[in-house]
């Protein structure tokens, strides 16, 4: 073997020596832990197994079974499973195995009603509903039994998602609206908060505060994807050319970011049509929605924490008319970058819906809904080589 030779396999082994090294790469800045990943997958092996687990919401016959909005659906320390229909304002209570056991709340302004729910969450024997239009929190027993109202300061806003985080204390993104109704600009304040027992605010994490107007209004700009697991907050920034995670602990402190390579992805037609009908349906907008200001995808579209100690992303990517919808997940552990993988691709038996479909991850579970058939779908995921 020539000299030539030997130095050109040094040269390619340190090459691929560097570029494997690269994912989850620390530097530490003003106190900050960062880790820098590449797109090159760190560990192939690693795959997203999906088991079916039963439906929730086929239809009985019964009318008054069938949920016909999703808002939220999130699970006890029990397993039991709640899911909030904000059109009928009532909350569907399943047991682990997916069979009904209640449903309870009703429409209107008394005692124990809604009129705008759009979140929920179940902690310790207690359910807690927000409801946007009568600006509170009502709390049930786990029986459905109304139990109080909780009204949080006017100023601070009302959460519109939640998460329980140890101890008494929450997160959640909130919502605040100041001026008048009719037209014109408003102002719209949005946070990522550490909320206490009575839904205040006892820290921000992320906050701003924008002027809109509703007649051009791109809400796409202004939801902060969050979850939490593992005794850390993760937020993913809500941007067109960067995937930053930010991580927090439970105190509302900074502690580290995940940093992964990004470039911008276009919308394409396809992709621009079926998002007005989303956004239509989803916010009641106008028909005549300027779709023009939708040009790049945000980079995180979702950010999920697997129980065991994976961060899943689920990120904007180039796609053809076939796997638009496909659920593709980016699988983090400890800040590296190991793999991304296609559920649909890995397990034809998957959820398919080529008009998309929602998702909501809750420990090792996958619950997907799609107005359309109206019937959502569990799964448990298993993360493994």
């Amino acid at each position: 073997m020539s000299l030539r030779t030997v130095f050109l396999i040094l040269i390619s082994l340190s090459i691929i020596s560097c570029g494997s090294k690269k994912n989850g790469e620390q530097e530490t800045v003003n106190g900050i832990k960062i880790y820098k990943n590449d797109n090159n997958p760190s560990d192939r092996t690693i795959k997203l197994k999906a088991e079916f687990l039963f439906k929730l919401n086929e239809d009985t016959g019964d009318t008054t079974d069938v949920i016909r909005t999703v808002s939220a659906i999130k699970t006890d320390e029990a397993g039991n499973i709640f899911v909030l229909d904000r059109r009928k304002a009532k909350i569907f209570k399943f047991d682990p195995a997916g069979s009904l056991i209640k449903a309870f709340g009703q429409q209107g302004k008394g005692p124990g009603e809604m009129m705008r729910p759009l979140e929920l969450l179940a902690s310790n024997d207690s359910i807690f509903v927000a409801d946007q239009r009568l600006r509170k929190i009502l709390v049930f027993n786990s029986g459905g039994e109304f139990v109080r109202d909780i009204i949080p300061l006017r100023d601070n806003g009302l959460p519109q998602s939640l998460v329980k985080l140890d101890g008494a204390d929450f997160a959640g993104l909130v919502f605040n609206m100041t001026g008048g109704r009719g037209p014109g600009p408003r102002e719209m304040s949005i946070s990522v908060s550490i909320l206490d027992k009575k839904f205040e605010k006892v820290t921000d994490m992320f906050s701003k505060k924008i002027e809109v107007d509703f007649h051009n209004f791109n809400p796409m700009d202004h939801q902060s994807k969050f979850t939490s697991g593992g005794g850390k907050i993760y937020i993913a920034e809500n941007t067109e050319d960067k995937i930053q995670i930010n991580i927090f602990d439970y105190a509302g402190k900074k502690t580290e970011e995940i940093r992964k390579s990004y470039a911008k992805i276009m919308y394409s037609d396809a992709e621009k049509e079926q998002l007005k009908k989303t956004l239509e349906r989803r916010f009641r907008g106008p028909d005549d929605l300027d779709m023009d200001q939708f040009r790049y995808k945000k980079s995180v579209e979702n950010i999920f924490f697997h129980k065991d100690g994976y961060l899943l992303l689920e990120t904007a990517r180039k796609t053809s008319g076939n796997d638009q919808a496909n659920f593709v997940l980016d699988i983090f552990k400890d800040g590296v970058y190991l793999n991304t993988v296609d559920l649909n691709s890995a397990d034809p038996e998957f959820y398919s819906n080529p008009d998309g479909y929602e998702k909501m991850f809750i420990g090792d579970k996958l619950f997907v809904f799609n107005s359309d058939d109206n019937v959502i779908y569990a799964y448990s995921i298993k993360i493994g080589g």
